[in-house]
């Protein structure tokens, strides 16, 4: 399987050669591009700004990241030796001579090399904006010309007049512009001319029109001031009978004046005549009012006079009802007043139940604390009388085992005393015998 490997993005038709030929793109993720089984593409800086404004897929690439790229294609190649080769030769030479230039071995001496491939021509706009470039990015032209220098050229030569060829490009673009231009201004001179003989003619048919216009506006000129004579005439009749329609609207206005002061003076009456009948009119409404009213309130008066009567009756039994309920009140005063003072008395017993209830509270928590420490004493001299009677019954064993060595002391004792007491009588003799011997010696 043979790899290619590249830092510009490549046009169709190089991916398609290089499919054609057998040739896949190396994945980044296998780490390393491998050794003479990887082609290292790359191409000449026009070419590459041919690419990227031909093809709208195509990013525009900067001076920076263009020399970015080169550098790439340097590294890569001196990591295992690896060949690099043009983008345009590769496409010069098709897949067929690729292969067959793979076959014979890409870096055999005595494999026959393809045809030298030439440098594709440069068109004028691209030429200026590398030459731009390269001006601007000077290390973009000496990157490219160190790849050229170990590339693979087929028995060509390296594109070392690489900026030569950009300069003549633009010349020619420069002269075949200048030639556009001048043939322009020829044609457009030849257009002028014809312009020109149009505005002429033109210009001619439109004397003969306005001489034409001329005698019309003559015989109008005549025919016109009969006519402003006859309008003088009539302009005089009209003025003269305007003064007079004047008299008429001035007269016309004045019995329009007195006809509005009379209708006004009539109206007035009428709104007074209007309102006077409306007023008699309310005013009878409210005597049938008033006299209905007057009835009704003899009815009411009588109604509230035996209403009155009843009520001051009742009044009279309320009163003594309230003399009863005012003595009642008295009682029931007096007697509140009792409750009150037995409740207050009840109250401050209480206040003192709740102190002594308080006080022997906090004495109860107090003792429950003190019962709580003595049930813990009590529980901790348990456990001491526990560990003493354990120790006790422990001494009386030993005062049991230390009794019975005792008792057995005591008998082998009883046998030393006798013992004991038989030398001390023997001692004692053997003491009188010696005092007697002493006695007897001297």
């Amino acid at each position: 399987m043979r790899f290619w490997i590249s830092p510009f993005e490549l046009t169709n038709p190089g991916l398609d050669l290089l499919e054609e030929a057998g040739f896949e793109p190396w994945k980044w993720d296998k780490g390393a591009p491998p050794g003479q089984d990887c082609l290292v593409l790359y191409d000449s800086p026009d070419q590459l700004v041919a690419n990227s404004s031909n093809s709208p897929g195509l990013a525009i690439k900067t001076p920076e990241q263009l020399l970015e790229g080169y550098f790439k294609v340097l590294d890569w190649s001196q990591q295992a030796d690896q060949p690099m080769l043009a983008i345009w030769r590769l496409q010069q030479l098709g897949p067929g001579g690729l292969g067959r230039w793979l076959a014979d071995g890409a870096a055999s001496e005595e494999s026959e090399a393809p045809p030298a491939a030439q440098a594709p021509a440069i068109p004028p706009l691209v030429a200026a904006a590398t030459l731009a470039l390269i001006e601007a990015c000077p290390q973009l032209l000496e990157s490219y010309l160190d790849i050229e220098l170990k590339a693979e050229l087929f028995g060509g030569d390296a594109d070392l007049h690489y900026r030569q060829r950009l300069r003549q490009a633009r010349l020619q673009g420069e002269l075949l512009l200048q030639a556009l231009h001048a043939h322009a201004g020829r044609d457009q001179l030849e257009v002028r001319e014809a312009e020109l003989n149009d505005a002429r003619e033109e210009a001619e048919l439109t004397l003969l029109q306005l001489h034409q216009v001329q005698e019309e506006l003559e015989t109008l000129s005549l025919a016109d001031r009969d006519k402003q004579q006859l309008l003088e005439a009539q302009t005089k009749e009209l003025q003269s009978r305007s003064a007079d329609c004047d008299e008429l609207r001035q007269q016309l206005h004045q019995l329009q004046e007195n006809l509005e002061t009379i209708s006004l003076a009539d109206r007035d009456k009428q709104q007074l005549l209007n309102s006077q009948t409306k007023e008699l009119k309310n005013r009878s409404a409210d005597c049938d009012g008033l006299r209905q009213q007057l009835h009704q309130a003899q009815e009411n008066l009588e109604t509230l006079s035996l209403a009155h009567q009843e009520q001051q009756q009742l009044l009279e039994a309320q009163t003594k009802e309230r003399e009863t309920l005012s003595a009642d009140r008295d009682g029931l005063r007096q007697q509140l007043h009792q409750v009150q003072e037995n409740l207050e008395a009840l109250s401050l017993a209480n206040q003192e139940q709740q102190q002594l209830l308080a006080t022997q509270t906090n004495e109860l928590e107090n003792r429950s604390a003190d019962c709580a420490g003595l049930r813990q004493q009590l529980e901790l001299r348990e456990g001491e009388r526990n560990e003493a009677r354990e120790e006790a019954e422990l001494t009386l064993l030993q005062l049991h085992q230390l009794q019975e060595e005792l008792e057995h002391y005591f008998l082998e004792n009883q046998d030393f005393a006798r013992l004991a007491s038989d030398a001390a009588a023997i001692t004692g003799r053997l003491w009188i015998q010696h005092q007697v011997f002493e006695g007897v010696a001297p």
